[in-house]
């Protein structure tokens, strides 16, 4: 039976799920020493599942049978041996319980790791996936299983239940100080990281999107600790955090979050999405430049609640009728004062300040998209195409039809 397509499958779901999973010969077992739990039997001193019985386990795997185990570190792994090579299938470790804080603590007690050892552990258990409802796995797991086996008369399902378990022992203390000075200079580096960070937070904050470009090379030195073996998800969580630093330091710029909130939004899909470390460093640049931009065209910081209230509701509503009487009524202000603080504020009538907006508005969209040039004037809340064009040229220079033929470099 071919069943290396589902096979594939199966590891390609759960690799999106950072869950690891090893197609594994009694040779590689018995010739190699396995390190599929990323250094925890080592920190502790014992071997993988452990080691020799593992070993001398795998000739006696039985066919038509899915092996549980949740070991001592409370770590889950999966297993069955498929029908072909003597090859075994194993899925694992993850964990379905949280381990971090306190009880990463409580699990060192418990298997006298020393406290000298407790950054080790929670870097060991920084790689291993923690997945609380394992359901999915076992779904994937049983489906499989019943493609191999059904026509045979099923399978069953074996919970090897810490078999291997060790006794508890104490925790020895040492009267000596190790790695004092490794913590001095991890102190060092993250005193060095926050300052970085805080001094790009403020070029974004004003904008400067030129200095804060020239401080991208310094990433590799101040980036956040590389926890993970896969290269693309540590670099992905790094851009998560810029991401939130960004739209922080865009918000302190005086950028209000409804112009924020679907730009991170944005973001945070196209990190998830991308597959390419590289691709991610890109985007980290191009993160800054954005929030950058964000605060030379929508920063508020100077302006008084009455303007930026008009603005928002400005920016909200472009296809919309507005025009100073009805901007007024839903401020519940006076349409003279408004009209006296919004040109004494911005330097701009509030006429001329929304055809501004619904021309760039239109500008934006006659470069990302394909629509009509109807259909742009009506959803940048200037409906007749002809006052449209005049307009646009107006503010751009040239009429829509023209400026879409205009190379990028142009614009």
């Amino acid at each position: 039976m071919d069943f290396h397509r589902e096979l594939n499958f199966i590891i390609s779901v759960l690799r999106k799920q950072r869950v690891h999973a090893h197609i594994l010969d009694s040779e590689a077992v018995m010739d190699m020493e396995l390190d599929l739990d990323f250094g925890l039997r080592r920190l502790s001193h014992r071997t993988l599942l452990d080691m020799e019985a593992f070993k001398r386990s795998f000739g006696e795997l039985r066919s038509r049978t899915i092996y549980k185990l949740k070991d001592v570190f409370n770590c889950c792994y999966i297993a069955l041996l498929l029908p072909e090579g003597g090859k075994m299938f194993m899925i694992g470790p993850y964990t379905t319980a949280d381990v971090s804080g306190d009880s990463l603590t409580e699990v060192a007690a418990r298997l006298s790791i020393p406290p000298t050892s407790l950054r080790r552990l929670e870097d060991c258990f920084a790689n291993i996936p923690y997945i609380p409802m394992d359901g999915m796995i076992f779904s994937l797991v049983y489906s499989f299983a019943e493609l191999l086996w059904e026509k045979e008369g099923g399978y069953e399902v074996l919970d090897l239940n810490e078999e291997l378990q060790e006794q508890h022992t104490p925790v020895e203390t040492s009267r000596e100080q190790p790695g004092v000075e490794d913590t001095v200079v991890a102190m060092q580096l993250m005193e060095q990281r926050y300052a970085w960070e805080n001094e790009l937070m403020l070029m974004v904050s004003r904008g400067q999107s030129s200095r804060a470009a020239k401080m991208l090379p310094d990433m590799a030195n101040f980036s956040f600790k590389q926890r993970l073996t896969d290269p693309v998800r540590n670099m992905k969580n790094y851009c998560i955090i810029c991401n939130t630093l960004m739209r922080k330091a865009a918000q302190q710029g005086g950028v209000h979050p409804m112009y924020l909130d679907s730009v991170s939004s944005e973001y945070a899909l196209r990190i998830e999405s991308q597959t390419d470390a590289k691709t991610l460093t890109t985007l980290v640049g191009e993160m800054i430049h954005t929030y950058c931009r964000l605060v030379k065209k929508h920063s508020m910081k100077d302006y008084s609640s009455t303007v930026r209230r008009a603005i928002l509701l400005i920016d909200s509503q472009l296809a919309g009728e507005l025009n100073l009487r009805y901007i007024a009524s839903v401020l519940d202000i006076n349409a003279s004062y408004l009209s006296t603080v919004f040109k004494k504020e911005t330097g701009h009538t509030l006429t001329d300040f929304i055809c501004s907006r619904r021309v760039e508005q239109a500008a934006n969209l006659l470069r990302n998209t394909a629509m009509q040039i109807q259909d742009v004037a009506i959803y940048c809340g200037i409906p007749d195409a002809n006052y449209f064009s005049k307009v646009f040229k107006k503010y751009k220079g040239s009429t829509p039809a023209e400026y879409r033929k205009l190379p990028k470099t142009m614009l």
